[in-house]
């Protein structure tokens, strides 16, 4: 599965922005990559509350 999804969708020529929530299979497709923010933003709320020493 993985990168097979994306490609299956965009095409494996597909050369546009691509907006995800940072799943990496969607790093295979598309020239540039636009982050959800909410999903950002939630990822690094995790990292300061769990990860802070």
């Amino acid at each position: 599965m993985g990168s097979s999804v994306p490609k299956k969708i965009l095409g494996d020529d597909y050369d546009g922005n691509v907006g995800s929530n940072s799943w990496p299979a969607w790093n295979c497709v598309g020239k540039t990559h636009q982050r959800c923010h909410i999903h950002y933003t939630g990822e690094l709320d995790e990292t300061i509350r769990y990860k802070n020493p």
